[in-house]
């Protein structure tokens, strides 16, 4: 994890950022450090227009500090409840943290798990749905896939059936 500053952006603040967006900092041309503090002393400037660096630093600038103050919300961030992330309790608590509001209409993991019990009836009645769906499927493929005229799976029981009938005829003479 890298700190960076902009020059105008963000009040002055430092970001952390890390992985692949830290790494697309750098390939832009912005130098990170490795305190909060190094970097609000040395902000980056960011390309204003006319210059053609301006077309990727200025939207990559305003979306990684809108990601970042995200983050900073959700406690993900250093100094954040979410911060240690090598120990598994937060870990976890990290890798739940915003997932209901992810999912359009649920308020909370504790929503969801109620809308399920509360129709239980219901969910049963589409993974009904849903197998007899894939049943149809199933039957419908195989329909295609046998050659006309042909009922499927009667090939090689016909050909077994008429070598034990001449086999048969063979004993009996």
């Amino acid at each position: 994890m890298t700190w960076f500053a902009f020059h105008g952006y963000n009040n002055g603040k430092a970001i952390d950022i890390a992985g692949s967006q830290e790494k697309e900092a750098v390939v832009l041309g912005f130098h990170g450090y490795g305190t909060q503090i190094l970097a609000e002393q040395h902000p980056n400037s960011v390309a204003g227009f006319p210059n053609p660096l301006a077309l990727a630093q200025v939207p990559f600038v305003n979306s990684i500090i809108a990601d970042y103050n995200q983050a900073v919300k959700q406690g993900s961030q250093p100094g954040g409840p979410n911060a240690n992330i090598l120990n598994p309790t937060t870990a976890l608590k990290a890798g739940v943290t915003g997932l209901a509001h992810d999912i359009p209409g649920v308020g909370s993991i504790d929503d969801l798990v109620n809308a399920f019990k509360n129709n239980f009836e219901h969910v049963i009645l589409r993974l009904g749905e849903i197998l007899v769906g894939v049943i149809l499927l199933y039957v419908g493929i195989k329909a295609m896939a046998t050659p006309a005229g042909q009922q499927a799976g009667t090939r090689a029981t016909k050909s077994t059936a008429k070598s034990i009938v001449s086999v048969a005829k063979k004993v009996v003479k």
